[in-house]
This record gives C-alpha cells, sequence and structure tokens, in this order.
C-alpha cells in the first residue's frame, strides 16, 4: 500500500501545455506534470530562482490524472509587448508596470501567439513519492501548502485561477488509479448540474509495466530547468472506463490519516 496525496484541479480556464513552436502555444487535455508540481511550488512559496527546490519537488512526485472533463478547446490570439533583453537587466522588473517602463526607456517588442486554453475542465491530481527521490516535503506538507498556498496557485498560466478548493486529501491505496477512483470532494455539489463524459480518462506516471494500462505513451512534461525553459520526454500509462452511476443520496469521500 503507498500514500497519495489527492486534490481536485477545476477553473473556467486551464492550460495543460504541449511543445510550443513557433506562435502556437497548444493544450492538452489532461494536466501536465510540469503544471501540477509548478502549482505546488507556488503553494509552497518556492521562488523560480530556487532551482534545487525545484528540482527536489519533480524528481521526488510522480503524478497521475483523472480527466472527468477536458473541457471544451478555446484559442486565444494572443500580443503581448516585451521589453528587450537587454533592457530588463538594465532595470530589473518586478511588476508588469516596471516591465513596461523598462520597455519605454530601452525598447520593446510585441509577441504574437495563438494559445490554447481548455475551458470548464475538472480532473482531481494525485501525487506519491517517488522511489530514490529526495523529495523535501512530506505528502502532509504538500497538503498544508494546497491548503493554504503561499504564492497565488493558478492551472498553468497565470490568467487561470481555480474556481473551487484544492480540497487535498492523504489517501492510501495500492495503486493511484484506485486512489483517484476513491477520490470525491465537497466542493463537487458545485458542479453537479454540470453534464460530464460518461467516461474517465485515468493518467499516471509510467514505472515500468502495468497491467491496469491500455496503451502508453510518451509526454515532454518533464522540467529540467526553469530558467532555461526546458522539458524531458517521460511516459504516461492511460486508461479509460464508463463513469458509475452513484446511488442516489450517498457520497463516498475517501479516507485520511
Amino acid at each position: 500500500m503507498t500514500d497519495f496525496l489527492v486534490f481536485r484541479l477545476y477553473g473556467p480556464l486551464a492550460a495543460w501545455g504541449d511543445v510550443a513552436v513557433g506562435e502556437q502555444r497548444p493544450s492538452l487535455a489532461s494536466p501536465s506534470k510540469s503544471a501540477v508540481l509548478g502549482l505546488v511550488a507556488a503553494s509552497l512559496g518556492l521562488v523560480r530562482s530556487d532551482e534545487a527546490s525545484l528540482e527536489s519537488l519533480h524528481r521526488g512526485f510522480h503524478v497521475a490524472s483523472r480527466v472527468d472533463d477536458p473541457g471544451e478547446l478555446l484559442v486565444d490570439y494572443h500580443s503581448i509587448e516585451t521589453p528587450f533583453e537587454r533592457a530588463i537587466q538594465a532595470q530589473p522588473a518586478a511588476t508588469r508596470k516596471d516591465e513596461l517602463k523598462a520597455g519605454a526607456a530601452g525598447g520593446a517588442k510585441t509577441n504574437l501567439s495563438r494559445r490554447e486554453y481548455r475551458q470548464d475542465g475538472l480532473s482531481a491530481v494525485a501525487l506519491w513519492r517517488a522511489d530514490g527521490g529526495d523529495a523535501r516535503w512530506s505528502l502532509e506538507e504538500l497538503a498544508g501548502a494546497l491548503r493554504c498556498p503561499r504564492f497565488t496557485p493558478y492551472l498553468g498560466r497565470k490568467s487561470c485561477p481555480p474556481a473551487l478548493p484544492f480540497e487535498p486529501v492523504v489517501v492510501r491505496a495500492a495503486h493511484p488509479v484506485e486512489a483517484l477512483r476513491r477520490a470525491a470532494f465537497k466542493g463537487d455539489a458545485f458542479l453537479e448540474k454540470v453534464e460530464r463524459p460518461r467516461q474517465r480518462q485515468y493518467r499516471w506516471e509510467a514505472s515500468g509495466p502495468d497491467a491496469l494500462a491500455q496503451q502508453t505513451v510518451r509526454r515532454r512534461d518533464q522540467a529540467l530547468g526553469r530558467k532555461a525553459w526546458l522539458f524531458a520526454d517521460r511516459e504516461e500509462h492511460v486508461r479509460v472506463e464508463d463513469v458509475p452511476a452513484p446511488p442516489k443520496g450517498e457520497s463516498h469521500v475517501p479516507e485520511s490519516h
């Protein structure tokens, strides 16, 4: 049996980034490892320059997800004014206002992109400690940070705030799919009137053959370094199941400890 930290991700918009080429900024339909652990890092109060802590987080935990609803695809034609690098070096920017001021003084350019978002997507996520990992935090500490985050967390991009509390809970299960099957949250009542797909997709980090997997895919969302913005491939097992109809008047919240 293994301990898993399970929590919910829901918001009007989310962006689970895929490989970006040129102006295209695609979003996959399921939470990416880099986005989930970035959200956890923000909750812990880790700054982007703390490479050692971020590496410890990414190497120390595995990630799984249960996609209840991938959400509708939204494509946004996006433009933003960005100061030249020399302007930022001459006048470091702590806020967007400072950044625009630096651009006015040292020159700026306009960046264009087409950014994909997922609208009204709903997922549950599970984290567990990686064998041989050097994570500095326990699952209980991560849960506490998600309940009271130090920095503002978001679902992939800053323009994508969560719309419901994460409701983190530590559960014991034999497998990440089992932990996610049992995941239920008090805030789910808010979402009951929204029609959702009748199938759920489970995705979990592959560490070898797995009898529950229906297929295994590669995904480039293993962060290698925040400064260089580099990512490596990893393998995910995938399973799709029909959604069971819950007994009327009953709900199941996983046992915590």
